[in-house]
């Protein structure tokens, strides 16, 4: 009997020993709708409801040594290397998986690209509770989404995400160039922004440029920041900047933790010539703080066209006012001398007052800092006054 339980314990033996090892590492995997639940209220862009099983036909995104490929199953040891065009990689039409159990060859923990991943198409990825990076040093978003391509963000395992690891730290996490980004699930986090022409920093995880940015259900934009390279740079929306598009935020989604840093604009949202609409969702008490931006209105006019701009907006007291604004609440001290310098520029030629307060010996650059201390925070016209 004991001989009969022996032989059979090592057939069983045997039999496991010729099963590939991927099969036994395979991922299981149910067919989800668009939102990752068991049922689907929403609709694609041509008003058809998402289908029970939009997955089913699902190809698996991977990488290796920051090159991503397309794999087919989940347990594939192959897989077809995606395009690349300068400093961008082609993610082409269809619905993905990502992978974070089969062979991904860097890291069983993350999908890293190089290069930014520009969507062609309609592009739908379930982050299958994995992250996707940006790594490297060549700067640039995760995704950009070009003008008449969408890509949609979902996450069955609510553990993903998507963050741009650049040893620079520039770069958001999307990128919106004109296209459409669907936000139903995961997060969207540790990016940094992108760098403007002028070395100030955009849209730490979310960058709209005149396209359209749809939040959903439980997505998260968290733990992002816009800070500028040097000291004296702005940083505009650690969460979200949206610049001539639309920011749409719905359901349970919620925008935690972002930076805009000091000297900066809207922790959570900024909006520049754009619209946020929000119908659901949270955003911290902090950043609605780190978000508010003071405009003194002081005739009708100014009134009336302030009113024409489509921004939301609300009247706050005094003290509000100064509660949230930095530069109310510890205004630049004046010098004891700003008097005196007023009442002799009404009397005497600019270059004289100069030399007399700031020194004729100092160069233009030096002198540039004890006038600005001299003068507060007051701007003249000085370059339309006549002299004597």
């Amino acid at each position: 009997m004991k001989k009969r339980i022996l032989s059979c314990f090592m057939a069983l033996a045997l039999c496991l020993t010729l099963l590939p090892a991927a099969a036994l590492a395979a991922p299981t995997h149910q067919t989800h709708p668009i939102c990752s639940g068991q049922t689907c209220s929403h609709t694609g862009q041509d008003g058809t409801e998402h289908p029970s099983n939009a997955f089913a036909t699902a190809k698996w995104l991977t990488s290796s040594s920051g090159k991503l490929s397309v794999q087919h199953s989940p347990t594939s040891s192959s897989g077809d290397r995606l395009a690349e065009d300068g400093n961008y990689v082609i993610l082409e039409e269809g619905y993905y998986y990502l992978s974070n159990a089969v062979e991904n060859y860097d890291h069983l923990t993350y999908v890293g690209s190089l290069k930014t991943i520009k969507i062609q198409g309609n592009v739908t990825i379930c982050l299958n509770g994995t992250q996707i990076q940006k790594v490297g040093t060549t700067a640039g978003s995760v995704f950009e989404v070009p003008a008449g391509n969408t890509l949609t963000l979902t996450d069955c395992k609510g553990r993903g995400q998507v963050t741009c690891d650049n040893t620079n730290d520039n770069g958001s996490g999307v990128y919106v160039n004109g296209g459409t980004l669907n936000l139903y699930s995961g997060q969207i986090t540790q990016s940094y922004g992108q760098k403007g022409t002028d070395s100030n920093k955009y849209g730490g995880g979310v960058y709209v440029n005149g396209g359209e940015f749809e939040m959903n259900d439980t997505a998260s934009v968290t733990g992002n920041t816009a800070t500028g390279n040097k000291k004296g740079d702005n940083g505009y929306g650690g969460g979200v900047y949206v610049n001539s598009g639309t920011f749409n935020m719905n359901g349970s989604a919620s925008i935690t933790k972002n930076n805009a840093a000091a000297k900066s604009y809207g922790g959570g949202v900024f909006v520049n010539r754009g619209t946020f609409n929000m119908t659901g969702g949270a955003i911290t008490p902090e950043e609605k703080r780190l978000g508010v931006s003071l405009l003194l209105i002081n005739t009708a006019k100014g009134a009336q066209m302030f009113d024409s701009l489509p921004l939301h907006r609300r009247r706050c007291s005094l003290a509000e006012a100064v509660a949230a604004d930095r530069a109310l609440r510890s205004p630049t001290p004046v010098s004891v001398d700003r008097s005196r310098f007023f009442d002799a520029l009404e009397q005497e030629p600019f270059r004289q007052v100069c030399a007399r307060f700031l020194s004729a010996l100092q160069p233009r650059e030096a002198a540039g800092k004890p006038l600005k201390e001299l003068l507060g925070n007051v701007r003249l016209p000085f370059g339309k006054r006549k002299q004597k």
